[in-house]
This record gives structure tokens, sequence and C-alpha cells, in this order.
């Protein structure tokens, strides 16, 4: 007869469960990585800079004179666009993408989800 002794098998039974209620709710690390990502959207503006690093092209000096909000003008501030398209423009506005994930992004994102999942 051969007889086979498993060590730790309920402890290991506990993690798979605990894994497995994690995962059922996603809530809390979604809201997390959401959290990253809207301070990293705000560090596009302050460094003027895509999620790649790209910088942005130079702002016209009609923009200094303007006072105006990011939220109603994000499409255009990302996307750009030219006066022949949008008639309305004082001119063409290049396109200074901030929304998005930046390469540092990436690990710090799975950083957060492996702790998340950590079971111990």
């Amino acid at each position: 007869m051969v007889t086979i002794e498993l060590e730790g098998a309920e402890q290991a039974n506990r993690q798979l469960l605990r894994l497995q209620q994690r995962v059922g709710n996603l809530s809390p690390i979604l809201g997390e990585i959401g959290e990253h990502m809207v301070n990293s959207t705000h560090d596009n503006f302050e460094s003027s800079t895509a999620p790649d690093g790209t910088p942005w092209a130079s702002n016209s000096p009609v923009t200094f004179a303007e006072i105006g909000t990011n939220m109603v003008y994000g499409a255009m501030m990302h996307f750009g666009g030219s006066k022949s398209a949008y008639p309305n423009l004082w001119g063409d506005i290049p396109a200074r993408p901030y929304l998005g994930m930046k390469a540092g992004d990436k690990p710090i994102l799975l950083q957060m989800v492996g702790q998340y999942l950590m079971l111990a």
C-alpha cells in the first residue's frame, strides 16, 4: 500500500477560496487603478507630454489670452483639429494627447493587481 501525505493542503485550500472571493469582486482594485490613471493623466498636463513622453506642441499666443476649461475642450485638446474641419476655431490646434497609459503605468498597475491578489 502507498500512502501520500500532503502537508499544507488545508492552508492551500483556504488561500484558493480567498483568491476566488477576491477575484469575484474586482471593484476595489479597479477603483485603485482608476485613481492611478486619473493622477497619471494630471501628470501629463503638468509635464505637457503625451503618455508616451512625446512633448506637446507649444501653445499659441492666443491660448494664453483666453480663459477656459479643459473639460469642455478635452477632445479637441487630445485629438487636435483644423480650422478647415471646424470653422469656429481661431486656427489649427495640434493634438496634445493626455489620456492613455504611460510605459511607467504598466508595472505600477501590475504591482497593484499583484498586491490585491496576494494571499498572505
